[in-house]
């Protein structure tokens, strides 16, 4: 039987050889966030049953696993922060074709051109290359984060192809690379021709559109009314392997799979977007979910950890549109009387339990949130409030 194995190490080039070994022993990889909290580790192991776990202590054997099919190669999470997690499975099948059809559209030199692996390996952004680069058997450098200077040695020794996000586009010297793949995020305005921004999501395997133009093999739909779009790609998703049921109340993980609804063979997006020129622009999410710097966080997950501070009411988090981050995370926050609670407190809570990149950029505290009519917070009018004293 074919099992998974979760690496939490940090990531560097002896990657490359850890996943080949489990490959080569019949087994799929699972990688975890190595800017977790050691809580949200142990809950993001918990969510996807891994047989084995590699870390600094070496391979171990965990109880409780779940196997994987015998074609399964990878297992990602589509966002590791939220209450319920959700995971998905993809085959060796659909990561060579995204691999092929990318360095199709960028003309890529197996010979002559390297890939820079510097984005989270726990995300398919960051995994996508380090793949591409295998299946293609070309060189990749492995960095933890996309330091300016190592970029620079990298890119002075031939190394000519990365993907980044554009919140650190500011800061790095892009001209002398053929490609900068940036995803994740809204397309930056005015980038030079070296500068691919993408859409995709962990379902599609990645970035499918770059450009606004389809990978060979991609087709998209938009749905009349809502504008949701629609996927067709070999390099979909198997299936998830979790998600939380709320019929059964849990977390449920399945070998074969649970299998996402097709619209006649499309998978179904919760972005929504439109055609001009027949390329695709993006709208927007459907569902509060908050996309900073490509790191994606659900705003109830953040009120609910804020919230356990000891003399927190109330407070409603809500994403910010931000040209540096695609958005920001700000938070409203209301206090009882004598509540000594303070911004700090908040930050530290945020960190250790879920990741420094999920920390709000701003934190407000008011004297109560807005309401609506029915007695909820009124998001729309926080973000109204957020926006009007913005410097």
């Amino acid at each position: 039987m074919s099992n998974l194995v979760a690496i939490d190490l940090p990531q560097n080039n002896k990657f490359l050889q850890i996943i080949k070994e489990v490959w080569d022993n019949g087994d799929a990889v699972f990688v975890i966030d190595q800017r977790f909290s050691p809580s949200l580790k142990r809950q993001t192991i918990g969510s996807v049953k891994p047989k084995y776990l590699i870390d600094k202590d070496g391979k171990n054997t965990l109880p409780d696993s779940v196997g994987v099919s015998s074609n399964d190669a990878l297992i990602q999470l589509t966002s590791g922060t939220t209450g319920y997690p959700k995971s998905v499975i993809h085959t060796f099948d659909s990561l060579k074709a995204h691999g092929a059809m990318v360095n199709e559209f960028l003309k890529v030199n197996p010979k002559s051109d390297r890939w820079i692996a510097c984005l989270p390996l726990s995300h398919i952004g960051g995994m996508g290359v380090v793949m591409r680069a295998y299946f293609a058997d070309m060189p990749v450098e492995i960095i933890e984060t996309p330091d300016k200077t190592e970029l620079e040695r990298l890119n002075a020794n031939g190394y000519n192809m990365v993907s980044l996000v554009a919140s650190v586009l500011d800061r790095i010297n892009t001209r002398s690379y053929k490609a900068v793949v940036i995803g994740g995020m809204a397309e930056p305005d005015n980038v030079a021709e070296n500068i691919f921004p993408t859409y995709g999501l962990s379902e599609s395997g990645g970035g499918v559109v770059y450009k606004g133009e389809c990978l060979r093999g991609v087709r998209i739909k938009i749905q009349p009314g809502s504008q949701l779009i629609e996927i067709n790609s070999p390099t979909l998703l198997r299936a998830y392997r979790s998600m939380h049921e709320s019929a059964v109340g849990k977390n449920v993980v399945s070998k074969e799979g649970i299998y996402p609804e097709l619209d006649n063979g499309y998978f179904v997006t919760s972005d929504c977007g439109y055609f001009e020129n027949d390329r695709l622009k993006i709208l927007g999410r459907r569902d509060d979910l908050i996309n900073t710097g490509g790191e994606k966080i659900w705003a109830k997950t953040l009120e609910d950890i804020i919230l356990s501070i000891d003399g927190i009411d109330q407070v409603c988090v809500v994403g910010l549109k931000d040209q540096k981050w695609g958005q920001k995370i700000v938070a409203a926050v209301a206090k009882s009387k004598d509540s000594k609670a303070t911004s700090e407190d908040i930050i530290r809570t945020v960190k250790d339990r879920l990741a420094s990149w999920a920390v709000p950029k701003e934190i407000q505290f008011v004297d109560d949130l807005p309401k609506t009519a029915i007695l909820k917070t009124d998001r729309a009018a926080v973000i109204k409030w957020f926006y009007n004293h913005q410097n």
